[in-house]
């Protein structure tokens, strides 16, 4: 067990850190986050269970989250994808021609991650949160862990903050033949491990009249290009009566977001409408959620009669 935790760690300081896409630290799971260009909202520690479905670029994406007190649970990513590189008889400098397609050879794949992430609050001061991935990705399958330490809410003059360190220590192992400890990451081997890049956040919050205002960064972010920028979400929710909230947002990565909340003591319905980039070629998004106090709900359930 030792020898491979320290391959593990040589691994990881030899190899070069990913920044990955489908990483869900950065993908927001709730509706609220979503209506207000994707800030950092903690989990709530509460008995409230929270359901959301996040459809982006037209459907091509989806994410499926289940939240309740400190556990939540996501499923998300791409399915069939088509794969035509077996079907293609002859390529040329134009491609194939239409006879030269095996549709018989034609198949799907999915890009999917699955996760699971505990968080626990420790002293009041730190919010610590395991993730663990279950990954397919061209009927590959891995599965990797991560640690993300966040603060509670500090304050401090006339705005409240939250800073952490995410990925932390977090990787993820494609087997070879039932081991997993191979050589350095690359997407040829035939078993390899990866590593994400640790990036620091910072959240800030500002409450004014009846809104919440927030901004968020979650570090740098490299394009297509290579060139750096910063991965920036700002959002706000504004109060119009005890029982309706609206969210306005904006982002590195969405041109505009907006949304609202209706809730009563036992539950909650939440919608947010994401507008793309200008430079992304893809539909519009859309997100909606369902909360339900449990609590609320097995308290006022025994005054239920048929």
């Amino acid at each position: 067990m030792k020898i491979k935790i320290i391959i593990i760690l040589g691994n990881f300081l030899l190899s070069q850190l990913l920044d990955d896409s489908m990483n869900i630290n950065y993908i927001p799971t709730s509706v609220n986050s979503s209506g207000m260009g994707g800030i950092y909202i903690p989990h709530n520690i509460d008995n409230e269970i929270n359901f959301s479905h996040l459809s982006r670029f037209g459907g091509i994406y989806r994410l499926d989250a289940i939240q309740y007190n400190n556990i939540l649970f996501t499923a998300h990513g791409v399915s069939d994808i088509v794969n035509t590189t077996q079907a293609w008889t002859n390529i040329d400098g134009d491609g194939p021609a239409a006879n030269e397609i095996d549709y018989s050879k034609i198949s799907y794949f999915d890009v999917k991650d699955y996760n699971i992430t505990i968080s626990k609050i420790i002293k009041n001061k730190y919010n610590i949160s395991i993730k663990g991935t279950l990954s397919e990705n061209y009927n590959r399958y891995g599965f990797g862990l991560g640690l993300n330490i966040v603060t509670t809410k500090r304050e401090y003059k006339w705005f409240d903050y939250y800073l952490g360190i995410y990925d932390m220590l977090s990787f993820k192992i494609w087997p070879r033949d039932g081991s997993f400890l191979s050589s350095s990451s690359c997407s040829d081997c035939e078993g390899y491990l990866e590593f994400y890049e640790p990036k620091i956040m910072v959240s800030l919050e500002r409450r004014f009249l009846k809104s919440l205002n927030v901004l968020t960064l979650y570090g740098m972010y490299k394009d297509a290009d290579g060139e750096s920028t910063v991965d920036y979400r700002f959002g706000s929710k504004i109060t119009l009566t005890d029982n309706i909230d609206i969210f306005l947002g904006k982002s590195r990565f969405k041109r505009l977001s907006f949304g609202f909340s209706i809730s009563n003591q036992l539950f909650n319905i939440d919608y947010s409408y994401i507008i793309s980039a200008d430079d992304l070629p893809f539909d519009n998004s859309y997100n909606i959620g369902l909360g339900i106090n449990i609590n609320q709900l097995i308290e006022k359930g025994g005054s239920f009669h048929p």
